[in-house]
């Protein structure tokens, strides 16, 4: 045979193979493998395809079946969990010849769904009908209530019972508030068992950039290897790696397992690991998803929630304002209502709150059925410092209660409980035997007073922002300190002032300063608290040769006190331990009360004797003394007889007094 003739045998089987090619493409129904593709899809996910169009055969890039608009129903068969603009699937050549479907590779475009409860937004559904209460595809996928994931991209390898592949996913994912908006990236390597409807992911890599719950530019990473059985409708997860950070933020890296039940409405979680240079260790258990029921242990060494707000400040979005101010910014269109409206939304989580109110902030907890226990070696929060802190809480019906709470603050002990809700916060707690100034100065940054003892509060608010509360802080406040002074006054030196001004000499008003002080004994006082507005009627200090006592109120709303304190001279200062100045000035004082007025906001304090009060108090205190010497005996509140004053001839008090009176 000539190379001719089997060029032309070659060409002629090819022209065939072409020719049947051509009419294979010409008359393949690609339609006849409708049910195929969808008994395949059921039996890999459990849920039912709906395709819009008619399937075509395409031999670029691949042999595959091309489709249009296409919707993946619930599992119940029902309603749709997903939809996607166009799709291919890419089969396998021969056993598409004897009209077997083997599907080598899976691409869809514009993939859209939705997760989560359309009645309670954020929640997880539980049940036999957990796995449909997504809905997706027309204005269900744009449906507000429920996460979304948009403009997706899914590819997948060969997709067959217990063959090993590959898939990846690219998309958005968007929470119900829109406060959550991020890109996704998924990769993992997959393998199916259809017969036992089981799904294994191992190695899967998903990565978010974007913004979520108002941080800027975060960066978040979750891997695990997932065994999910689609049967018992349950996945288990292991080596699982959570990390997420922004610039300047802080960075958390958490490592655990995880289980979800879904059928039984139950998960579990255990993760340990790093926020910022915070080691955590947490346990957590969910009895039931819809509504959670959630038990939950949180372990820490140390916490510091002031150095954790301001890297959080750095990379939280801005609020945007309207040229004419806060005021005259419009609310959102996807603002909530009210924290107090929010409580009272029947049968589910409240609606999502704005993100400067602190309330709404803590609303999904307050309204959620959780309970736990919180241990943390040491806690940096508003500038006061506690260790060995241990709290358990609890939270459901729109409120939030630590109850007991304990920590060594300052010095000293702390017992107590607090609870937040709708109508505000309340604290009650003791602390016994602490450091009060220094307990001062970490909260205030003020060095006022110095002591130790113990202070007890009971205190409520109303509102939804610290500038609310502050307006509205009502209750009572004690406390009951000893051997420490009180900075910025210096009672011996206003004494001496005093004794001089009652000569003419000076006038008595002065600033507070911080380098004097009045040491005493003993202090005590209590306030009443209203629309926050500290009031007081028994404070009290005792000192070797002092008593005071005072009345008057703290304005916390303007920063501000009113204060009016009597000062009496008890007894003269020992020779060992005041000057000859004192002394002096302290006998001629000795029994009289001086009233001293200090006022001011609590940054720029005034003192100021009160001069025709105590001219007053001296006038009596001599004419009581006159008195007790006419009748010849001392009478209570007299000041000091003077030496060589003259007495009445007769011994008898009586008779002094009707000598006194005939004058």
């Amino acid at each position: 045979m000539t190379m001719r003739r089997i060029l032309i045998m070659v060409a002629v089987l090819v022209g065939v193979l072409v020719l049947a090619l051509v009419i294979f493409i010409a008359t393949f129904d690609a339609n006849r493998y409708k049910p195929e593709l969808t008994t395949l899809v059921e039996q890999y996910t459990g849920r039912k395809l709906t395709v819009a169009g008619d399937l075509k055969l395409s031999v670029w890039p691949r042999l595959a079946l091309s489709m249009g608009q296409a919707a993946l129903s619930e599992a119940d068969g029902k309603g749709e969990a997903a939809r996607f603009d166009s799709g291919r699937v890419a089969v396998a050549l021969r056993p598409l010849l004897s009209r077997t479907l083997v599907v080598e590779g899976l691409h869809l475009n514009g993939l859209r769904a939705n997760f989560g409860s359309a009645g309670a937004a954020g929640n997880v559904a539980s049940g036999p009908d957990a796995a449909g209460s997504a809905s997706a595809g027309g204005a269900a996928a744009h449906d507000g209530r429920r996460w979304r994931l948009e403009n997706a991209t899914l590819e997948t390898g060969r997709i067959a019972s217990d063959e090993a592949d590959k898939l990846s996913l690219d998309g958005r994912l968007v929470s119900p508030s829109g406060d959550v908006d991020l890109g996704l990236e998924l990769a993992s390597r997959y393998l199916a068992d259809f017969g036992a409807r089981t799904l294994k992911l191992d190695d899967l890599d998903a990565r978010l950039q974007g913004s979520a719950a108002g941080v800027q530019n975060l960066s978040a990473r979750l891997a695990a290897n997932l065994l999910a059985d689609l049967a018992a409708q349950s996945a288990h997860a292991s080596s699982l790696t959570i990390e997420a950070s922004a610039p300047d933020g802080p960075q958390l890296a958490l490592a655990g397992t995880g289980k979800l039940a879904i059928a039984e409405g139950s998960a579990e979680l255990a993760l340990s690991g790093q926020l910022d240079d915070s080691k955590l260790q947490l346990h957590a258990a969910a009895s039931r998803l819809a509504p959670l029921a959630l038990r939950y242990e949180l372990a820490a060494d140390r916490i510091d929630v002031d150095r954790l707000r301001e890297r959080f400040a750095a990379v939280m979005k801005p609020t945007p304002v309207a040229p004419g101010g806060p005021e005259s910014a419009p609310p959102p269109a996807s603002s909530a209502p009210a924290p107090g409206a929010a409580a009272g939304v029947a049968g589910g989580a409240a609606p999502p709150q704005p993100a400067s109110s602190p309330l709404g902030a803590l609303a999904p907890i307050a309204n959620a059925d959780t309970q736990g226990t919180l241990k943390i070696e040491h806690l940096q929060v508003s500038g006061l410092s506690f260790d060995a802190m241990s709290a358990t809480s609890r939270s459901g019906s729109g409120q939030i209660a630590i109850d007991p709470l304990t920590a060594r603050v300052s010095g000293g002990q702390l017992q107590g409980r607090a609870s937040i809700a709708a109508a505000g916060p309340r604290i009650v707690a003791t602390l016994t035997g602490v450091d009060a100034g220094a307990l001062i100065r970490e909260a205030t940054k003020r060095d006022v007073l110095e002591g130790r003892g113990d202070v007890q509060v009971d205190l409520t608010a109303s509102g939804d922002n610290h500038d609310q509360w502050t307006r509205s802080l009502a209750g009572s406040a004690s406390f009951a300190l000893r051997e420490g002074a009180v900075r910025g006054i210096d009672l011996s030196r206003v004494l001496q002032q005093a004794q001089s001004a009652l000569g003419g000499k000076v006038a008595l008003e002065d600033r507070a300063k911080a380098i004097e002080r009045t040491p005493f004994s003993a202090l005590t006082g209590a306030f009443r608290i209203a629309a926050g507005v500290a009031h007081t009627d028994n404070l009290e200090l005792r000192a070797s040769w002092l008593h005071v006592t005072g009345a008057g109120e703290a304005n916390l709303n303007s920063e501000s006190l009113d204060l009016l304190i009597r000062a009496t001279v008890t007894s003269v200062p020992g020779a060992a331990s005041e000057n000859a100045t004192l002394r002096n000035a302290v006998a001629r004082l000795e029994g009289m009360t001086v009233p001293v007025h200090v006022s001011g906001r609590f940054d720029d304090l005034r003192y100021k004797v009160e001069l025709k009060d105590l001219a007053a108090g001296a006038v009596k205190r001599e004419l009581t003394r006159r008195l007790g010497e006419q009748l010849g005996v001392p009478l209570p509140g007299a000041a000091p007889s003077a030496p060589g004053s003259p007495g009445g001839k007769s011994t008898d008090p009586l008779d002094r007094l009707r000598q006194l009176l005939k004058r």
